[in-house]
């Protein structure tokens, strides 16, 4: 279903400056979750992601949101 739904990004990229994915490559296998965040990087297509992806998933981020403290509403954003 993600790859489908990736191929449905890839036809209308022209229509698309930004996207938010939320555990979008947790079912792909690291080579297919390269590949889709390098043809967005080509297609020139902004993200935000939300998941746990933890070293694979930040080599494709330039910053990383972390929420921590449950209701306390405590963050913290670093430079990757």
């Amino acid at each position: 279903m993600q790859l489908l739904s990736f191929a449905r990004i890839i036809k209308n990229a022209s229509n698309i400056s930004f996207l938010f994915l939320d555990e979008a490559t947790s079912s792909l296998t690291a080579e297919h979750e390269s590949e889709m965040y390098q043809i967005l990087n080509e297609l020139g297509i902004s993200y935000h992601t939300v998941g746990h992806g933890g070293v694979q998933l930040q080599s494709f981020h330039n910053k990383k949101l972390e929420l921590k403290g449950g209701i306390s509403g405590q963050w913290e954003l670093t430079d990757l």
